[in-house]
């Protein structure tokens, strides 16, 4: 009997490990690899309060992108006079300054080593050691422009990954040297995501409404592997890959009527289902269960509303929400909340929902804080953080003690 109940918990860890992969060491912004938001695996978010701390630092500019998450108690942050800093708790201990005060232009992220990879104003890809000494940089081979920017960087388990609206695509391996360049005809996206194989999951958009924009899968060797087009669909998210479905989603325009288009794709390029929203989507999470979250804003004039969804495995709705604000970041979430920050009637906030049913929770202002780069961090223990864009502030959202210990 003993060893009967060892084999049924043995098998059971066997299957949560296959649906819910983690990886502690997946540094990659907006949840990991594959870009989903999700942070199921750290636990519930702590909401109750908002809490304002100084971090102790030489140089108390604001940050100028989001900020990277190593692991605990360790931040890294980029700041409006170029320099890389490391945060431990609330102490900047280590610092790292870019040359002739360029800054960073694009998301940073970090391999399992702890080494941080970001791209500096001036075109140049950085990589620095854990304690922000310099390893590495090289000169991206893409001719200088007013109007080049890059997407936020991307770590897989061979490199590091970096597109650009030229259509650019590069991939790099851990010593500096370009493993292979893929060129497309259309801008990539701002974040794209891979899968553990190493295939990437890229956005190609002509950055007009009512074209028809593309998915395309590169495989490691910077092989394409597949483009699946979406017709009238102007694409306005990151690609989010899990459980071997991709998501993405947009705004749909078609007879002068204009409305949201998520689609979820197979790995081969299949689309399995597309579900219409009445307002564009903008940012697409999916959680462990293939639940998949679109937060769908107005645009034009008159009053901003944002539209949350709620879509099941199958494309059903679930539910849907609307609010009278305009989301900036995408839906985070943990067990049982989604958060975002938004810009209420009131100035900068913190809104939280519950997951199953989409009922606002808590609507924590920021309009009386110095301002912040609203992009969250989420740490290893499921605190949500944000950091002032004007000085170098943390403000923390957390709980009292007695609910500490309540289940």
């Amino acid at each position: 009997m003993k060893n009967f109940l060892l084999l049924i918990l043995t098998l059971a860890i066997s299957s949560c490990s296959d649906d819910f992969k983690y990886d502690e060491l997946d540094y990659n912004l907006y949840g990991g690899i594959g870009r989903h938001n999700s942070y199921e695996h750290f636990g519930d978010f702590p909401l109750q309060l908002v809490t304002e701390d100084k971090i102790v630092s030489d140089d108390s500019s604001g940050v100028i992108q989001s900020a990277l998450r190593l692991k605990s108690p360790y931040t890294i942050l980029s700041n409006v006079n170029g320099k890389i800093l490391r945060v431990n708790n609330l102490t900047v201990d280590k610092q790292f300054e870019i040359d002739s005060n360029f800054v960073p232009a694009s998301g940073m992220t970090a391999d399992n080593n702890s080494n941080i990879y970001f791209i500096s104003s001036n075109d140049i890809l950085y990589c620095l050691d854990f304690n922000l000494k310099l390893k590495w940089k090289n000169k991206i081979p893409i001719p200088p422009s007013r109007i080049l920017s890059y997407s936020d960087l991307l770590v897989t388990k061979e490199g590091i990954v970096l597109g650009a609206n030229t259509g650019d695509i590069f991939k790099y391996d851990f010593g500096g040297k370009v493993v292979w360049q893929y060129k497309s005809s259309l801008a990539i996206g701002k974040t794209f995501s891979a899968d553990s194989a190493g295939n990437i999951y890229l956005p190609l958009t002509n950055n007009e409404f009512g074209t028809t924009e593309s998915i395309a899968s590169i495989d490691k060797n910077g092989k394409l592997n597949w483009q699946t087009a979406l017709p009238h669909t102007r694409i306005l998210s990151s690609t989010v890959c899990r459980n071997e479905r991709i998501f993405v989603t947009g705004a749909k325009e078609l007879d002068s009527k204009r409305n949201g288009a998520t689609y979820c794709i197979a790995q081969t390029g299949k689309i399995i289902w597309t579900a219409e929203t009445t307002l564009p989507g903008r940012n697409v999470s999916v959680d462990y269960d293939d639940n998949c979250y679109i937060a769908g804003m107005s645009s034009g004039v008159g009053e901003i509303s944002t539209g949350i969804y709620c879509f099941n495995k199958k494309g059903k709705e679930i539910w849907n929400i609307y609010i009278g604000a305009a989301a900036v970041s995408p839906l985070i979430i943990s067990e049982k909340y989604l958060g975002f920050t938004a810009f209420t009637g009131e100035g900068a906030a913190m809104l939280f929902l519950r997951k199953s049913d989409g009922l606002l929770v808590r609507n924590h202002s920021l309009s009386n804080l110095p301002p912040l780069y609203l992009q969250p961090l989420v740490s290893d223990d499921a605190t949500i953080r944000l950091f002032g864009s004007n000085k170098l502030r943390q403000i923390k959202f957390t709980e009292t003690s007695l609910n500490k210990f309540l289940p």
